[in-house]
């Protein structure tokens, strides 16, 4: 319905020579996103609606530049490059990359977040998310013996794309290497030592899992108490302790999570909620509050029932 729905409203923006908007250009990606979703996305058209907005967008003027057209722009490259590698188009994708090669600071914004968009968009298959990985690495490679040239900001950021691409191409042991460095250069940054701990947990050993817990109290710790992005990632880090095994430690954090006064907002209910399933599963029925004692268990494994509801009568009042 939402895509059949902004199609429509695509189809309606003004034709050649007119140039779109920044709202109408943002219209067509919004549809180039929901369009990689399906399990097989008509990646064609996709790519199609991309050249679109890449030809037809609002101008990104050297002298000075809007940063919405800039944000605008990069995100229709990167989608693109995405589209191209769904296609098979490897050639094509690399060729996206090459053009930017003697522009370092374009080349970063089309590599920074890629993996993420990839990662959200969550279609693309392991092969071909493998291949995205290698195109990244080899244009992140191309910039390295620039580096002394590039300022520190840029520095830092190729780092960050380099280890986002060992990510894609499947070699998680050296992006993880490569995040403590800039998690070393950066101890201050939440989401730097969240995607580290993110990595670990994918990386899934004993020790891995057991520093990704506490790479995940370091986020906390960054964080204001109570905050969107702190109950996102008390609820990561009940996961890793689920996923760990690690249930000791459990009534300690269920007493955490209730002496900090959450925000109200529709993300941090719909978080609350979660942590309060995942504590519900993971608190010992000997300590668990009658209301909230388990009569029967699902049979399915933890994995497919996250993040779904409870089915029915799995979590069943134990008061009448």
């Amino acid at each position: 319905l939402a895509i059949s729905s902004l199609d429509q409203l695509v189809s309606q923006l003004p034709g050649p020579p007119r140039r779109w908007s920044p709202d109408q250009a943002a219209l067509a990606i919004s549809l180039a996103r929901l369009g990689l979703k399906p399990t097989r996305p008509d990646y064609r058209r996709v790519d199609q609606l991309l050249e679109l907005v890449l030809t037809r967008g609002p101008a990104v003027t050297l002298t000075a530049p809007d940063s919405r057209a800039v944000a605008l722009r990069d995100s229709a490259r990167q989608l693109r490059v995405l589209s191209l590698a769904g296609q098979g188009r490897l050639d094509d994708a690399r060729g996206l990359i090459a053009n930017f090669v003697g522009r370092p600071a374009e080349l970063l914004a089309l590599l920074d977040g890629l993996d993420r968009i990839a990662v959200t968009i969550r279609t693309t298959r392991p092969t071909d998310r493998r291949r995205l990985g290698e195109l990244q690495l080899q244009a992140a490679q191309t910039l390295e013996p620039q580096r002394k040239s590039l300022r520190p900001e840029d520095r830092r950021r190729l780092d960050r794309c380099m280890a986002q691409a060992y990510v894609a191409a499947g070699l998680p042991l050296r992006a993880a290497a490569l995040y403590q460095d800039l998690v070393k250069k950066s101890p201050r940054d939440w989401r730097l030592r969240s995607r580290l701990a993110e990595i670990r947990v994918a990386i899934g050993t004993a020790d891995q899992l057991k520093t990704a817990v506490n790479d995940w109290l370091v986020a906390e710790g960054l964080l204001k108490a109570g905050s969107d992005d702190w109950m996102s990632v008390r609820l990561q880090t009940l996961k890793t302790l689920h996923k760990s095994r690690h249930r000791a430690a459990v009534p300690r954090w269920r007493n955490r999570c209730r002496a900090r006064r959450p925000e109200t907002t529709r993300r941090a209910t719909e978080v609350r909620s979660e942590v309060a399933v995942v504590l519900s599963i993971l608190t010992p029925d000997s300590v668990r509050p009658r209301s909230l004692r388990i009569r029967k268990r699902t049979t399915r494994p933890f994995s497919e029932a996250w993040p779904g509801p409870a089915e029915p009568g799995c979590w069943e009042s134990a008061v009448p």
